[in-house]
């Protein structure tokens, strides 16, 4: 597929990111302690739509750690996106967005705020079911990142065997012994080099007021392990927002079927 260098942009950034494909720009943002390989299964079905541009957020990937790294991680990350999306925008016209978790509150931030022409979302935060839900969620993620430190000399062989794929990432997959070798390897080694989720306890996911009306939808996957059952509170925290759910697919969908997430980012963005 048609694909451009890293910061291959109008202006400089230092968001790490790659395009690919043609058409209008759609700007793809992964989730708390991934990078922009969790589109890898979904691109295919999208550069045929859509410029894509895959980044890696602050923290993660190939992009540095934030200047300043605080509970307010989240609000900075809105504002850098949201000049980032003025950086790769072709003729003026405002990208579209789509993300997961973590990237799925930032796309509909983004869109509330008049910066996207439209946000889907999947699994994304700011559904907690109270501060006890918040607690446990970023107790998982920093749980598995400890026993990860703890394993590190291990992990490419565990991600070699199937059993070793599900209890590394079975938190994230419907399917995770399916997952490909590398790509778990890679994202174990994300994970324990995050540094942004020692702020999730205290970050706010509040959703600001939508000031511009640029169509968002929300789809979130039923098997999710880590955001458990947070559909339930979908239209009270999110009433203007469409929901589908999507049954038999995990907190981070993308990886589980690739060809259906492609095609609700198409339909959401009007493709």
């Amino acid at each position: 597929m048609p694909m451009t260098n890293d910061n291959d942009t109008a202006a400089p950034s230092t968001i790490a990111h790659s395009i690919h494909g043609s058409g209008p720009t759609l700007v793809l943002i992964h989730g708390i302690c991934h990078s922009r390989h969790a589109w890898d299964d979904v691109l295919p079905g999208l550069v045929d739509h859509f410029r894509v541009v895959a980044i890696d957020l602050p923290g993660h990937g190939e992009t540095p750690d934030p200047d300043s790294l605080d509970d307010e991680v989240g609000e900075r990350m809105v504002d850098e996106l949201a000049e980032f999306l003025r950086h790769v925008s072709v003729d003026g016209k405002t990208p579209h967005v789509a993300g997961n978790s973590l990237g799925g509150y930032l796309a509909l931030e983004l869109a509330r705020r008049g910066h996207a022409a439209s946000a889907t979302a999947f699994n994304p935060a700011g559904f907690f079911h109270g501060p006890w839900d918040q607690r446990r969620t970023v107790a998982q993620f920093l749980a598995l990142r400890g026993v990860g430190r703890a394993l590190k000399p291990v992990l490419p062989l565990m991600a070699k065997t199937a059993v070793g794929r599900t209890a590394m990432f079975g938190m994230f997959s419907s399917k995770p012994w399916r997952l490909a070798p590398d790509a778990v390897a890679r994202d174990a080694k994300n994970m324990l080099g995050n540094k942004v989720i020692d702020h999730g306890l205290k970050a706010s996911f509040d959703y600001s007021p939508d000031v511009a009306g640029a169509p968002q939808t929300v789809f979130w996957g039923t098997t999710d392990l880590t955001l458990m059952r947070g559909w339930k509170r979908h239209f009270e925290v999110l009433p203007d927002v469409p929901l589908h759910l999507l049954p038999g697919l995990g907190h981070v969908p993308m990886v589980d079927d690739g060809p259906t997430i492609a095609d609700c980012i198409r339909r959401s963005a009007g493709a």
